[in-house]
């Protein structure tokens, strides 16, 4: 299985004031908006949606970085499965990365349900909230898609960057039609 690339890099305790965040970069891509908190020029954080936070109103923003636009256009286009950056992967504990590779294995249009994640992860179904509470935790949206994670009953679940997101992004991969109720 090959590695990606955020996997490579250190861990901290993931706290926003475990890394000094020089810059944002902010896009619209298919109607969603992306910003990517960056040091060094890697991201260190990807928020979707109004997911823009008082926290980071002070953090310059800057013109995102072509390879990195590209990586957005090519998966908001359909031409990639995932969007694949070089990450600054900060925090997580084994089992959380763990939970989000996992979710980036999910192909792109399907879905699977919390409980057959932690199944897949050689956990009982009923360590399905704690998957739940892993994915809640993950800093890169889009590059481990954690929006392909539903209720075993077929409803969305929760989203760290909002329901409608994840609604939206699961119609723009073909995987959910809108229901009534």
């Amino acid at each position: 299985m090959r590695t990606r690339k955020a996997d490579r890099h250190r861990a901290t305790d993931g706290s926003p004031a475990s890394y000094p965040v020089e810059s944002r970069a902010v896009e619209t891509f298919a109607g969603i908006r992306v910003c990517c908190l960056l040091k060094g020029g890697l991201p260190v954080e990807i928020r979707l949606g109004d997911d823009a936070h008082a926290d980071i109103s002070a953090v310059p923003i800057v013109e995102m970085p072509q390879a990195m636009k590209t990586a957005f256009e090519q998966y908001f286009s359909g031409a990639a499965r995932n969007v694949e950056l070089e990450v600054a992967l900060h925090g997580g504990t084994p089992f959380e990365r763990r939970v989000w590779q996992a979710a980036a294995a999910i192909p792109r249009g399907e879905t699977r349900s919390y409980g057959a994640l932690a199944e897949s992860l050689g956990k009982s179904a009923a360590s399905a909230r704690a998957v739940g509470s892993a994915l809640r935790k993950n800093p890169f949206p889009l590059v481990y898609p954690c929006h392909r994670v539903v209720m075993s009953d077929g409803g969305l679940g929760g989203f760290s960057c909002g329901v409608d997101v994840k609604r939206r992004l699961l119609h723009l991969e073909g995987a959910y039609a809108d229901r009534s109720g």
